[in-house]
């Protein structure tokens, strides 16, 4: 099988977290918040691999969620690719 190359120009970590039950007017208790990588490119990677393929991702790292993503990129076994930006404002 070959392997698929995809490029998210815009990756993202998606943050989520759930309840057990909702009750109108009375304060909400959330379960730890779950961190997973996300972004268009990023999820055509994650799926490819779901789906058995083979697939490496390109994307943009830098600022301050960088290492995050990598570590959930690494933790998903993702092969990937970060290429490093620099802010252009002078």
């Amino acid at each position: 099988m070959k392997t698929i190359v995809s490029m998210a120009l815009n990756p993202a970590i998606d943050k989520s977290s759930s309840v057990e039950h909702v009750v109108a007017e009375r304060k909400l208790y959330c379960k730890p918040p779950r961190f997973e990588p996300g972004g268009g490119g990023v999820n055509v990677s994650r799926a490819i691999k779901k789906l058995g393929g083979d697939s490496i991702l390109l994307y943009p790292e830098g600022g301050l969620a960088a290492e995050k993503l990598k570590e959930l990129l690494d933790k998903a076994g993702q092969d990937q690719r970060p290429f490093y930006i620099k802010e252009l404002i002078q």
